[in-house]
């Protein structure tokens, strides 16, 4: 590479001959090659030209500089030797004089050549960092410092103040053509590329199939859910109609009880306004009415043997069970959506009141209902539980449990009379002691002297008392 007729400043190229055609032409497909991320190894002789500059590091008899217009020679090419670490030693390719770059130095102080003579120092050794374009940059290995072709100098500069192109080199083999190797190494990576691209494009169909497949099954989970909200209408519907129909049915049976009631009242009436009837036809028309009151109540019984309240749409059942050998009354009511404090039962003679005030939620009104259970006297005396008193899956649960009683006779304990007279010189005992105490008539007799004393004593005694 040349300069010809031009300032260093004018960075206008020339190529001197075919060989530097070709070295150039090399080191651009070096670059493009290491860009794709290939490996160099460096063997031959190489010219070290600045990116920015175009000077080449230049090692003779006239001393350590770098140079753009003079013809290549021995001076300016320098062999690139592998060291541990993944350093390198730039030595010239003439004298054999190693590059060196001092610790605590700056530009062009400690920076210089020295003979080939004697073991390779940290301080010669240097890390070739590849640029994306294929150039390099040269950073010594112990003091960090990287080479520089400036317009104030040929240095080596600490730290990172370096231009990036004044701190980058171009490293171009004299000796060989590197084109062919690096051209069927960029096409053995092009085809890799070329199969990576192929399976990209194969991963992308897939993914839009999978896309596809997930809009479809997204399109059918949206047309379950609309019919899954319709299905649930119809379950409404369907539910609001059944619980009309059952509400009627019920009403039908309380107007049948109320019928059987007004049947009854009609046998009595009629029997107050016909006194002159016969006693026998009397009768007749009270078990007629009694036996049609009977009908209607098996007939209501029959359809289903649960009862409803007339106050609300709440239903109610009454069942009859035995625990631990004692009649129960279990009354369980229905209220789907009602809470604890919802509920108030108060406690009457054999019985109770029920009270319950829904809130509206969703899907229910708001609902008062109220119910009066009590149980015949003929049945027995039935008290509350409130410890088994629950509410479980909207259903309430009210406990009655019979309770036990004994027919018995009660009489007053035997009193004693201090007015009564006991001088017959005989006492009673209780029977469980008088066997031991007067087991025989002669028992029960004193002498004569101590009844007198006795006698005397009683009579004082009696005195007291009158006196008191």
């Amino acid at each position: 590479l040349a300069q010809a007729g031009q300032s260093p400043d004018a960075m206008a190229w020339e190529l001197p001959g075919p060989r530097g055609s070709c070295a150039l032409i090399a080191s651009l497909c070096f670059s493009a090659s290491l860009v794709a991320g290939l490996e160099r190894s460096f063997n031959g002789s190489y010219t070290i030209v600045n990116k920015a500059s175009g000077r080449r590091i230049v090692s003779d008899l006239q001393g350590f500089y770098t140079e753009g217009a003079a013809p290549i020679s021995q001076g300016h090419t320098w062999k690139i030797l592998p060291q541990s670490n993944s350093s390198y030693a730039i030595a010239n390719a003439a004298t054999g004089v190693r590059i060196y770059a001092q610790l605590d130095k700056d530009r062009e102080h400690g920076f210089f050549v020295m003979s080939s003579d004697g073991p390779i120092y940290q301080d010669q050794k240097w890390r070739l960092w590849l640029q994306e374009d294929g150039s390099y940059s040269l950073v010594n290995l112990k003091s960090g410092r990287r080479v520089m072709d400036s317009p104030s100098g040929f240095v080596a500069v600490a730290g990172d103040d370096a231009d990036a192109e004044e701190a980058t080199w171009w490293l171009i083999n004299q000796e060989r053509d590197e084109l062919g190797a690096l051209l069927f190494e960029t096409q053995l990576k092009a085809a890799a590329g070329a199969e990576c691209l192929a399976s990209s494009l194969e991963q992308v169909a897939q993914l839009k199939q999978a896309e596809s497949q997930v809009n479809e099954t997204s399109m059918a989970l949206q047309a379950m859910k609309r019919i899954n909200k319709r299905l649930h209408h119809q379950m409404k519907q369907t539910k609001l109609q059944w619980q009309q129909e059952r509400a009627a049915r019920f009403a039908a049976e309380a107007d049948s009880w109320e019928l059987a009631a007004a049947h009854a009242e009609q046998a009595s009436a009629v029997s107050s306004v016909l006194p002159l009837v016969d006693s026998q036809m009397l009768w007749q028309a009270a078990a007629i009415a009694f036996a049609v009151m009977l009908v209607v109540l098996t007939w209501a019984a029959s359809r289903g043997g649960h009862s409803k309240g007339l106050e609300g749409n709440l239903e109610y059942h009454i069942s009859s069970s035995e625990l631990d050998g004692d009649a129960t009354r279990l009354v369980r009511v229905q209220c789907p959506g009602v809470e604890h404090e919802d509920i108030k039962v108060g406690l009457v003679p054999n019985g109770c009141e029920v009270t319950i005030r829904r809130r509206a939620s969703p899907g229910l009104e708001a609902l008062t209902w109220h119910r009066r259970f009590c149980f015949e006297l003929l049945e027995g005396l039935f008290e509350f539980k409130e410890d088994q008193m629950q509410l479980e899956q909207g259903v309430l649960q009210l406990v009655f449990r019979k309770i036990r009683y004994e027919d018995r006779t009660i009489r007053f304990a035997q009193h004693y009379s201090l007015e009564a007279f006991d001088d017959d010189l005989c006492w009673e005992y209780p029977s469980a002691a008088k066997e031991d105490v007067c087991q025989e008539e002669t028992d029960c007799k004193v002498q004569l002297g101590d009844a007198v004393s006795v006698a005397s004593t009683a009579s004082s005694l009696r005195q007291t008392a009158g006196t008191a």
